[in-house]
């Protein structure tokens, strides 16, 4: 059987993320047999408390530590190719 997998991305400010929280722990108790993950900002993640059934991870979506691959897709600092974000381009000005 496959391991069922609940994942929350939020890279906002930090007062969205620690308010995001609460709803975490709810849907991890409502949903014990996930594997509930958080995606957000490393910066974020000491001020996030821990919890047994809510894994979280690190994610630099700022281009600061991106290859080249990952700077073309999300367009990173500097870079010259075009931005996509959710089904959307436009050129970096």
């Amino acid at each position: 059987m496959q391991e069922k997998r609940i994942a929350v991305a939020r890279f906002s400010a930090l007062g969205d993320v620690l308010l995001l929280w609460p709803v975490l722990e709810a849907v991890a108790a409502a949903y014990p047999g996930y594997k509930l993950t958080l995606f957000t900002r490393p910066a974020f993640l000491p001020h996030l408390p821990e919890h047994p059934g809510i894994q979280k991870v690190g994610l630099d979506i700022d281009g600061s530590h991106a290859g080249l691959g990952a700077q073309f897709f999300f367009g990173g600092a500097g870079s010259e190719a075009p931005t996509r974000r959710f089904g959307s381009t436009h050129t970096p000005t």
